[in-house]
C-alpha cells in the first residue's frame, strides 16, 4: 500500500506548495522497516505510556548491529543514550570547552554545525575542506587544521562522517591524520556519525573511536550514532554517545539530565531496538535502491551539468545527499544565492537545499551549490531531475 506524505505533518512535504517537489530535508521517501512498525504496534497494545528508562537491550542491539554492519564491537559499557544527535553534539561542546573558546568547524557542512558554537557561547572557527579535480572528492586541509589547532583558544573540533552534504566517507588514514593533529594540540573531537550505515559499494565507514583507541585512548573525544537516518525514523529519534571512557559518559549523562534530556521516548527506544535487531534485510534493499539512484544522478551530472563548464560535484561515497555544483548554470541565468534558490522553487517547482546554508555567512564557499536528497522512489527522482534539466535549459 502506498501512502501520500502530504497532510501527515511532514516537514518535507507539508511545507511545500502542491506544485513543488521537495528534495531538500534529509529524510527518505521510503517506509520504515516492517520490523519497526510491528514492534510499535505490539508496544501500543500495552496501554500504558508512562515515563520509561533505557533497557540493556537498546545498547545490546546497537552493539550487535555495529559488529555485523560496521565491523567493530562497541560494547554496551561504551554507550550512553541521548535523545538526538544534535542534542548530544551541543552537550559535548559544553563538556569539552568553555565559553569564549574556539570550535573548529569544517565547511561546507550540515548547517546546524555552523550555529552550535554561537548558541553555546563559543566562537566558530571555519576550516574549509578542499575539492580535488584529480579524484573528484573533497579532502581535509591538514596544514590549515594544524595552524588552527595550535591556537590555544581552539579547544574542540566537530567532525561529520560520512559527511553531510559532501557524501565523503573519511578513510582510516584521514581520520588518523586529523587525530594526530588534535592529540598533539589537545583539541577534543566530536564526531557526528549519523550516516554511518549509508555507505556504497567500494566504500567502508571507519568509526572514530577504534582509530582513537589505537593512538591515544585517553584523548577527549566522543562519537554519536543514531538509527534515525539508517532506518528513516527521525520522527521518533534516539541516539547514542560512544566512548571507551566511562567517566566521560557519566559526565555527559549528568549534562543531559541537567537539560532535561535523561528520559527517553519509549516508542523511540522500541523502534530503535527492533530496527537494530531485525533491520538487516531492509537495509540491504534500501542501500541497493539508494546506490542505484546515486548512479542515476551521477549520469545526470555528467550529461547535463558538466557540459555547462568546470564543475565540482563529488560523487557521494555515502549518505543519500548529492552536492550539486550549479554555479555555471547560475552564471548563464544571471542569478545567484537566494534568488537562484527561489527561482528554482518557483519556476521549476523543485525544492533543493541551497548551498549557502552550508557555509559561513561571509563565505562564497557554498554559493551556487545545491544539496539534493535522492532517497526516494525512482519515479520521483526522475521527475526531480527533469525539472532541474528544464530549469537549466531556460
Amino acid at each position: 500500500m502506498e501512502f501520500s506524505r502530504r497532510g501527515s505533518g511532514s516537514v518535507k512535504w507539508d511545507l511545500a506548495a502542491q506544485d513543488v517537489l521537495p528534495m531538500w530535508v534529509a529524510d527518505m521517501d521510503l517506509p520504515a522497516p516492517e520490523a519497526v512498525i510491528e514492534s510499535l504496534h505490539k508496544r501500543l497494545e500495552h496501554p500504558y505510556l508512562g515515563y520509561g528508562m533505557v533497557q540493556p537491550d537498546f545498547y545490546e542491539s546497537f552493539s550487535g548491529w555495529a559488529k555485523r554492519r560496521q565491523g567493530w564491537n562497541p560494547v554496551p559499557e561504551w554507550l550512553e543514550f541521548i535523545p538526538s544527535v544534535m542534542a548530544g553534539l551541543r552537550l559535548a561542546v559544553d563538556e569539552f570547552s568553555s565559553p569564549g573558546d574556539g570550535v573548529i568547524v569544517p565547511s561546507p557542512v550540515y548547517h546546524p554545525f555552523l550555529e552550535v558554537p554561537g548558541h553555546r557561547g563559543r566562537k566558530r572557527v571555519d576550516w574549509y575542506l578542499q575539492f580535488s579535480h584529480s579524484d573528484g572528492q573533497y579532502h581535509m586541509d591538514i596544514d590549515r587544521l594544524r595552524e588552527l589547532a595550535e591556537l590555544k583558544e581552539n579547544s574542540v573540533l566537530l567532525l561529520c562522517n560520512p559527511h553531510n552534504p559532501l557524501g565523503k566517507v573519511w578513510s582510516p588514514e584521514e581520520l588518523a591524520e586529523l587525530l594526530e593533529v588534535c592529540i598533539e594540540n589537545d583539541v577534543a573531537v566530536i564526531s557526528d556519525e549519523i550516516h554511518a550505515d549509508l555507505v556504497y559499494s567500494g566504500g567502508t565507514f571507519t568509526p572514530l573511536i577504534p582509530v582513537l583507541r589505537e593512538m591515544d585512548p585517553a584523548h577527549p573525544a566522543v562519537s554519536i550514532q543514531s538509527p534515525s537516518k539508517t532506518f528513516n525514523i527521525p520522527g521518533i529519534a534516539s541516539a547514542l554517545y560512544i566512548s571507551s571512557s566511562r567517566d566521560l559518559l557519566k559526565r555527559l549523562r549528568a549534562r543531559a539530565a541537567a537539560w532535561g534530556h535523561e528520559l527517553p521516548n519509549v516508542l523511540a527506544l522500541e523502534a530503535a531496538t527492533a530496527a537494530y535487531r531485525h533491520g538487516d534485510g531492509w537495509m540491504d534493499e534500501t542501500l541497493a535502491l539508494l546506490e542505484s539512484n546515486r548512479n542515476v544522478v551521477t549520469d545526470f551530472v555528467d550529461q547535463t551539468i558538466s557540459p555547462l563548464g568546470l564543475e565540482e560535484s563529488p560523487v557521494p561515497m555515502g549518505t543519500y545527499l548529492y552536492w550539486l555544483d550549479l554555479r555555471q548554470g547560475e552564471r548563464i541565468k544571471g542569478i545567484h544565492g537566494v534568488d537562484s534558490y527561489r527561482n528554482l522553487k518557483k519556476q521549476a517547482g523543485l525544492w533543493l537545499s541551497p548551498g549557502y546554508q552550508f557555509s559561513p555567512e561571509d563565505s562564497s564557499h557554498g554559493s551556487g551549490f545545491f544539496r539534493m536528497n535522492f532517497a526516494c522512489p525512482r519515479q520521483l527522482l526522475n521527475e526531480g531531475l527533469s525539472r532541474l534539466e528544464k530549469w537549466l535549459e531556460e
